[in-house]
């Protein structure tokens, strides 16, 4: 690993299956690894022969999508049947929701 951070190291046991929780939001976007290493524990010290490890990738994106909306224009007078373009930007955009309604009056 490079550019490594040790972020958690205890000697107890994991309980319900969590053993740390990222906040993401604190580090930049990108690719990132983590890597879990274990080891057995003989009379009080580390048992390097005898030891586990996992690397697993994963990649932070934190980045909100970029929406605009093209066609209609702010404010046009519209009638019929309608498009709706728009721009819609992101590196792992899943989906969007489109929705409209009719402005209450104040």
């Amino acid at each position: 690993m490079h550019d490594t951070d040790i972020v958690f190291g205890r000697k107890d046991s994991v309980e319900n299956n969590l053993l740390y929780r990222w906040n993401t939001f604190a580090v930049n976007d990108g690719r990132y690894q983590i890597q879990l290493v274990s080891f057995d524990q003989i009379n009080g010290s580390y048992d390097r022969q005898h030891k586990s490890e996992m690397i697993l990738a994963i990649e932070v994106d934190n980045t909100e999508p970029e929406v605009k909306i093209i066609r209609p224009l702010q404010g046009a007078v519209i009638s019929g049947s309608v498009e709706v373009e728009v721009s819609l930007e992101d590196k792992h955009l899943t989906h969007y929701v489109l929705e409209y309604g009719r402005i209450r009056k104040e």
